[in-house]
């Protein structure tokens, strides 16, 4: 065989096993499942952690995803019905910078969405802006909730 068609059947036999898919990632893909907010009431999804926040309804501490870790890979839902009240409610989300010894860059980033009866009212994303930033809070967002 001449060696341009040997090169022509090394390239095409290349190209065709390189775009064939993972088997693996494809069934770890379709196991995945998408978060999704409560039906009815309010509800929040919390989609990048990092490193953490704490929510507030009517000035008193709901949620703090410390409790789950810090810099969560995943996304966290948070029902917020069982902690409103009938008329306004007042909702503060506080986003912060953790410790991170050893880091070089000890960036932060928090980012979620608001839903009412499962459908969305409010998305918020905030972060360092892949900078440097100290310790502590970083963000506060406040929100009016109403039954």
């Amino acid at each position: 065989m001449s060696k341009n068609l040997i090169l022509f059947l090394l390239i095409g036999i290349t190209a065709m096993t390189s775009c064939t898919p993972n088997p693996k990632r494809l069934e770890n893909r379709s196991n995945d499942k998408e978060l999704l907010p409560t039906e009815e009431g309010y509800s929040m999804i919390f989609y990048k952690l990092d490193d953490y926040a704490i929510v507030y309804i009517n000035d008193k501490e709901v949620f703090d995803s410390r409790d789950i870790g810090l810099r969560i890979k995943e996304d966290v839902l948070f029902d917020m019905q069982p902690f409103l009240n009938r008329g306004t409610n007042n909702l503060k989300i506080e986003g912060y910078n953790g410790e991170c010894s050893g880091c070089n860059q000890n960036r932060w980033g928090v980012t979620y969405e608001i839903f009412k009866d499962g459908e969305s009212i409010d998305y918020r994303s905030e972060d360092s802006n892949d900078q440097h930033s100290d310790v502590g809070l970083k963000m506060t967002n406040e929100h009016t909730l109403s039954l």
